[in-house]
């Protein structure tokens, strides 16, 4: 005889033949996608990386309140802003405390950015690349553009 109690409870769908589930990822990416051109734009020459991973995070979690604001539905940061310059492979947020917490952008920088949000579990994340300075006027040429 087992001692395992039934529940009465049916299961939740949390695939995405559930229109909530979809919802949720949906409107995860929609503040992702926002909150990634929001980086992408202080993404310039002396901004400090630390300053513009807290903006993105900043961006992501102030853009939160304002969804799902009835019942207790977990909601917040899936993946920190990292933007990780040039020769580094991945995931640069320097903490206060680290030496790279004064790097400071520069023309020609190729940054990596990738940032995540979710809402109930359901997470969305992003990312770019983007070469400082460069535009159709000033396109970027040799070892770089390879």
């Amino acid at each position: 005889m087992s001692t395992v109690e039934k529940s009465d409870t049916a299961p939740v769908d949390t695939t995405i033949n559930n229109s909530d589930v979809v919802t949720k990822y949906t409107k995860a990416a929609d503040i992702a996608n926002r909150a990634l051109a929001q980086v992408i734009g202080a993404c310039v020459v002396d901004a400090k990386l630390i300053d513009i991973c807290k903006q993105g995070d900043e961006f992501i979690m102030n853009e939160l309140k304002g969804v799902y604001t009835k019942g207790k539905i977990a909601k917040g940061v899936a993946f920190p802003t990292t933007i990780t310059p040039n020769h580094l492979v991945c995931h640069l947020n320097p903490l206060p405390t680290d030496a790279s917490a004064d790097t400071a952008i520069a023309e020609g920088d190729v940054l990596k950015i990738v940032l995540g949000v979710q809402i109930d579990g359901f997470g969305a994340v992003t990312g770019h690349t983007l070469i400082v300075g460069a535009s159709e006027d000033k396109p970027v040429t040799g070892a770089k553009a390879d």
